[in-house]
């Protein structure tokens, strides 16, 4: 499976050659060409994330991945990694009792940008 099958078009951002810049030109040129016909009303919306990456939620990111066509076997070894996963503050005083994360993606783990792209790759087709 290739990167175009998984993340939808409409996302450019953490994707090759692609940034910002795409994104002001598509809405510049939608702008234009939209603007053309006379009283006719247009519509865009650019979405921040706050707190995107410990807001992911594993049974939505299991059952996507699962639609995706990656193989069960696979998804067993990844939800192994969050089965039960613990977070620990270091302080000067050294490491808090360790707290239960629940949702979110693991901070620092290579799969975790895809895994967040993954879950927000229907959000098009929703609004």
């Amino acid at each position: 499976m290739n990167e175009s099958q998984c993340v939808p078009e409409f996302q450019l951002e953490f994707r090759a050659a692609r940034d910002c810049m795409d994104h002001i030109f598509v809405s510049s040129s939608l702008i234009q060409v939209h603007l053309s016909p006379p009283r006719r009303k247009d519509y865009a919306c650019f979405v921040a994330f706050k707190r995107a990456f410990p807001s992911v939620n594993h049974d939505l990111l299991w059952s996507k991945l699962l639609s995706l066509g990656v193989r069960t076997k696979l998804i067993k070894i990844v939800k192994s990694l969050y089965d039960a996963p613990k977070v620990s503050i270091r302080k000067v005083e050294g490491l808090n009792t360790p707290v239960d994360v629940n949702c979110g993606v693991i901070q620092g783990e290579l799969l975790s940008l895809v895994f967040f792209i993954l879950t927000i790759s229907d959000l098009e087709d929703s609004c």
